[in-house]
């Protein structure tokens, strides 16, 4: 999709869903989810980890009144903090394999 576009994420079906996103690139969002996970981190979220209205406010039209009161778009000490855990999850097949079906690699003549 175009840079910019307005979009929204959800599983209209009853199963689980899996996507997968290639982001280019990537240099912004991956700053944007180190900053919500340091957030999360020192506990400036919500149970459903989101943070206040006003951190959120530096992303639309409440940003300078966000900025007055100290609030900033991005900090520089969660863009280098390492994660607190790692979980370990197993990769998820391919569709070659939940389908049944195995790939090979014949040599070439």
């Amino acid at each position: 999709m175009p840079p910019g576009m307005v979009h929204d994420w959800w599983n209209a079906g009853e199963e689980e869903a899996h996507v997968v996103v290639e982001i280019r690139p990537g240099a912004r969002l991956e700053e944007a989810i180190r900053n919500s996970f340091g957030l999360a981190q020192d506990g400036k979220t919500n149970a459903k980890g989101m943070p206040n209205l006003l951190q959120a406010a530096l992303f639309a039209v409440l940003a300078p009144i966000a900025r007055l009161l100290g609030y900033k778009g991005s900090y520089q000490e969660y863009l280098k903090r390492e994660p607190s855990e790692v979980v370990e999850v197993e990769p998820w097949p391919t569709p070659e394999q939940e389908s049944g079906s195995s790939f090979s690699e014949q040599p070439q003549q």
